[in-house]
């Protein structure tokens, strides 16, 4: 099996109307493209889970300990109390500024491997750009995906999430991940107008990643208007076909 990207064009042929169509192999750059992606998805979750595991409990440990100094120093009326106490706030925000960090790597990571929360943190970020952003869940069944599946679909999400922020002028975003036995649809709306054509949507570059993740885990990606106003971005994975590989 081979994969082929195509294009096509009506041309007129000695005064006949008729199509001319290329076709290119891609498999080799599909090929290359998702070992790309897996080396890197692999690097940032390993630099991840350093600064989770070592890193961020290293810096706990001593803001914990400066915590504790500084209660001591205050009850011992000691003038250092004040230098102790913004030392373990200094200690505090490094933490949340390596937690950042470890979201912005390896979402999943910090979320254990939960897409509904790793999402739902999407939408909760999000929402402090000043556009409301809220995520729904709906389980009709398990996800039984593995974590390179569940960090593709999470990808995309973020990407369309950032394109609505920027391009629509929504006035409200929705991320809706709905679990069937079937399959796993993952769709991202927002009331917005400002997004363009489809044929446009196509040539930037997070749009074609998003296209590649979705292709790479065998997935159908639509993009475009909803009925009565608004832009939406579907990605419908099947369950039991990769059930099937799996088993």
């Amino acid at each position: 099996m081979i994969e082929v990207e195509v294009w096509t064009r009506s041309i007129d042929f000695g005064g006949q109307s008729a199509e001319l169509v290329f076709a290119l192999n891609v498999t080799e750059r599909r090929a290359f493209g998702q070992a790309l992606i897996d080396a890197i998805a692999g690097e940032q979750r390993r630099i991840g889970q350093e600064i989770h595991d070592g890193l961020g409990q290293e810096l706990t440990g001593l803001a914990l300990s400066a915590r504790a100094l500084a209660n001591r120093a205050e009850r011992e009326r000691d003038a250092i109390a004040g230098d102790l106490d913004q030392l373990a706030a200094l200690a505090t925000n490094c933490i949340q500024d390596s937690r950042r960090i470890v979201q912005g790597l390896s979402p999943l990571t910090d979320a254990d491997g939960n897409l509904e929360a790793a999402l739902e943190a999407l939408a909760v970020r999000s929402s402090l750009s000043g556009t409301p952003v809220r995520f729904r869940a709906r389980q009709e069944g398990l996800l039984i995906f593995e974590s390179k599946v569940r960090n593709h679909l999470y990808r995309i999400a973020q990407e369309a999430v950032q394109n609505a922020l920027k391009h629509s002028g929504a006035s409200a975003i929705e991320i809706e991940l709905w679990t069937r036995p079937d399959k796993v649809r993952l769709a991202i709306n927002d009331d917005g107008q400002g997004l363009p054509t489809e044929s446009t949507l196509g040539t930037g570059l997070g749009m074609r990643t998003m296209r590649f993740r979705a292709s790479s885990i065998g997935a159908k990606l639509l993009i475009g208007h909803r009925d009565g106003g608004g832009n939406s971005v579907v990605c419908e994975v099947p369950q039991a076909a990769r059930r099937a590989a799996t088993a």
